[in-house]
């Protein structure tokens, strides 16, 4: 062993045993119980150290990651959240320890209503016990009382000034407020009017454009609340000019809730969002209820209710499911950016985490992720098109029996009915006896395909 020092960081520790000779690898400790604060012991250890189990949080990991770790590609580009509960330790990252690109906003009043000392944090930022999600931040305050506060994300944070994954914190003086928390009375408002010290590094141009873009976002996060697909178009026809709604999944959740997921396309870059919805009611809040972690998408420490939630979202079938509704359209995006207010954007990072992820044969992994191609412009999701794929979707356990189709269509459908039961007939008049062991052999396959598709479903 070559010395133990206590870190702001864990690419801090990092990055002093790429400094060390002789160091191989590094070994960053961090009690539980200090969480979300995220400095802890640093431990280098030579070639001749060996491997241990270790019952605390620990993370160990080589002097410089490989350049697989720091430049493979990325499913989703950027991350724009609105009042998200953290999710993971460590935090959620791009692979290699690398900063998201988005920004992450919370709001704040640092002067306490009435005076008093102390100040506000939007209750559902500081809700669990992980530290945030590593990318840019903004504090939005009131505009008429206070200036906010943009916090760069650093790749290698070396001092606890840099760590923007311990904001808000919980500590004395600092009190939850869930009336910080609406995303068209309280984050959109604030968007709109802010302003930042002469001292920040963020340009005017540069912000100019983040509150435009956060402008946008919060609309697209309050779509999510619909609960409806037309309602849902609508909104975006009406609210967000140059944008399509080009995908849509609702699934119905592990508490009997509806979870919706909403995909839209700006007409002109071809560049997508993926909305995930926030709490909607008692049954989304009692998701972080319990609050331990679990393993997701080949992370061991994942808040299980925030990994619950994105598992029913992406395994269960829905009307129409993930898998119809979004996944079969993410390739056809440019760029992909992943956007939610409150659980929506506690879903967001974890998304954002497992897709960017590569983990490609990890159950969770493919379960969402997805091949880009040559983008193109998608048609707007319409009632009829989404009751098709619903119709002939090959997921098992999706609902048909109750779809209502067009007169039209309802006789296409009568006739293609009539001509597979002909089609047997048809086969015992050319072929006779054969009839029997061809839909046998049918038989056999389908049962088959059945217990391979039951074992599949077990396994996740």
């Amino acid at each position: 062993m070559l010395g133990t020092t206590s870190e702001p960081s864990m690419e801090a520790c990092q990055a002093r045993c790429a400094s060390t000779i002789d160091c191989m690898t590094f070994t960053f400790t961090l009690v539980p119980g200090k969480l979300p604060k995220v400095a802890g012991d640093c431990r280098l250890q030579s070639a001749m150290s060996w491997h241990s189990n270790a019952s605390l949080p620990v993370l160990s990991g080589p002097a410089r990651f490989q350049s697989c770790c720091t430049e493979t590609p990325l499913l989703v580009d950027a991350m724009f959240t609105f009042g998200a509960p953290a999710i993971s330790f460590p935090a959620a990252s791009n692979p290699g320890g690398r900063c998201i690109p988005g920004v992450r906003m919370y709001t704040e009043n640092d002067r306490l209503p009435g005076g008093g000392y102390g100040w506000q944090e939007d209750a559902a930022a500081m809700h669990t016990r992980y530290p945030h999600a590593k990318t840019p931040v903004f504090v939005l305050r009131d505009a008429n009382k206070s200036t906010s506060q943009y916090y760069e994300c650093y790749h290698t944070p070396m001092s606890t000034d840099q760590l923007v994954e311990r904001m808000p914190l919980m500590k004395g003086a600092m009190y939850h407020e869930w009336r910080l928390h609406g995303i068209t009375d309280v984050y959109a408002k604030r968007l709109a009017g802010m302003s930042l010290p002469n001292t920040s590094r963020l340009s005017k141009e540069k912000l100019d454009k983040y509150i435009q873009i956060g402008l946008n976002l919060t609309d697209m996060a309050d779509k999510t609340y619909t609960q409806n697909l037309s309602a849902a178009r609508e909104a975006v026809r009406r609210d967000l000019p140059g944008w399509k709604l080009v995908g849509y999944a609702s699934v119905m959740g592990k508490a009997g809730d509806q979870d919706d997921v909403l995909l839209l396309q700006d007409e002109e870059s071809g560049d997508c969002t993926i909305s995930f919805e926030g709490s909607f009611g008692m049954p989304d809040l009692g998701s972080f209820a319990s609050d331990y972690g679990t393993g997701y998408c080949g992370f061991d420490d994942v808040h299980v209710g925030v990994r619950n939630e994105l598992w029913y979202i992406t395994a269960k079938p829905g009307k129409p499911s993930w898998a119809s509704g979004i996944k079969s359209k993410l390739p056809k995006c440019r760029k992909v950016i992943c956007v939610g207010h409150s659980l929506g954007g506690a879903l967001c990072e974890l998304f954002t985490l497992c897709a960017n992820s590569n983990r490609f044969g990890d159950p969770d992994f493919n379960k969402l992720a997805w091949k880009k191609v040559e983008p193109q412009l998608m048609p707007e999701v319409d009632d009829y098109t989404e009751r098709i794929a619903r119709l002939w979707s090959v997921e098992r356990g999706e609902p048909v029996a109750h779809i209502a189709l067009p007169y039209w269509g309802i006789a296409a459908l009568a006739l293609s009915m009539m001509l597979a039961m002909m089609l047997p007939r048809t086969l015992h008049a050319r072929t006779g006896d054969k009839e029997i062991s061809i839909i046998q052999a049918n038989a056999g396959s389908s049962g088959a395909s059945e217990a391979d598709s039951t074992d599949v479903e077990g396994q996740s």
